[in-house]
């Protein structure tokens, strides 16, 4: 009888290793998505802790405003634990606050997260907290307002009565009122109740009111103590034997001061009592609040005069990232 050569081992072989091959392949593409799987929920929860502790240092500057080491008096960064609803701890943050620089009220806060069942996983957030301030506002008046056809404004209005808006307006328009009286101030004779914006200008979807009033009493300043600040930190302007100063600041960090040698004028309307004399009668009055020329006096850094005290008139400028008025 005569034998054959067996064929079935070598193919064998080859259909186990194939299916080896596919097998790791499949458990390869399993262990993956598995680790992508949880380096994402690693992730979130250390963003969510993260997160956590921007908040939580928001709380403490609202009970210590003054306060940038977290309570300890010793520089961070400062570390706490993180628990879940059930009062488990399940992470960490830690902090670095920056404190505010010269005449800025900004906070920086630096919150890093970690979950510790993904301690490898961490998340960053970097933020910036601050008081607002009056510099937000173009206009800020306690008194009614009125603005004319020709007037365009940028920046925001504030009143705490009423504003008459015949103008164009790029910013908020805000009235604390509700309703007011609109009087001869506002172009309204005889007197007659008005809503706290009203006019002929726009854009009026910026329009809003009544808002929350501004409590101008709670501005005090003792400028005999700004003054001396002044002379010894910032900047002193004594009389400008002219017809005062102009301030110019730049996006650099820097400002311009010039003195303003001739002004000219344009009709414009005068709140009753905002003034001496004829002026405090109000009315439509010449304001000579346009510059015809004037002299550079210097260029100076915005950092080393935190504090800036003119015993005279002052036109101001730009500001990065704010609207400043006179």
């Amino acid at each position: 009888m005569k034998h054959q050569l067996g064929t079935v081992t070598p193919a064998l072989l080859i259909i186990t290793g194939t299916f080896v091959v596919v097998i790791y392949a499949l458990l390869m593409v399993l262990s993956s998505q598995l680790d992508f799987s949880h380096r994402q929920i690693g992730s979130e929860q250390a963003l969510n802790i993260a997160e956590a502790g921007v908040n939580y240092y928001r709380w403490h500057l609202a009970h210590a405003p003054d306060d940038f080491q977290d309570g300890t008096g010793v520089a961070g960064p400062y570390v706490h634990e993180f628990t879940d609803p059930q009062g488990q701890t399940i992470g960490e943050f830690s902090l670095n606050i920056t404190a505010p620089e010269n005449g800025s009220s900004l906070v920086k806060i630096e919150s890093t997260g970690k979950s510790y069942r993904y301690p490898s996983i961490k998340r960053k957030i970097v933020t910036q907290y601050g008081k607002p301030t009056f510099a937000r506002f173009a206009f800020l008046i306690n008194a009614s307002s009125w603005y004319g056809p020709g007037a365009i404004v940028t920046g925001n209005i504030h009143s705490n009565n009423g504003i008459r808006m015949d103008g164009t307006n790029y910013g908020l328009v805000t009235s604390a009122k509700d309703v007011y009286m609109c009087g001869s101030e506002t172009g309204c004779s005889p007197p007659t109740q008005k809503p706290g914006v009203w006019g002929s200008g726009g854009d009026q979807a910026l329009w809003d009111f009544p808002v929350t009033p501004i409590d101008f009493d709670s501005v005090a300043f003792d400028f005999d103590d700004m003054k001396a600040s002044a002379e010894t930190q910032g900047m002193w302007l004594d009389k400008s034997n002219g017809a005062g100063y102009h301030l110019t600041f730049q996006n650099n960090g820097t400002f311009t001061l010039s003195k303003v040698t001739q002004t000219g004028y344009y009709m414009g309307y005068r709140v009753p009592g905002e003034g001496l004399g004829a002026e405090g009668q109000g009315g439509c009055k010449r304001r000579n609040q346009l510059i015809d020329s004037e002299q550079i006096i210097g260029t100076y850094n915005v950092s080393d005069n935190p504090i800036i005290f003119s015993e005279d008139d002052l036109w101001i400028g730009l500001y990065p990232g704010a609207t400043v008025a006179t």
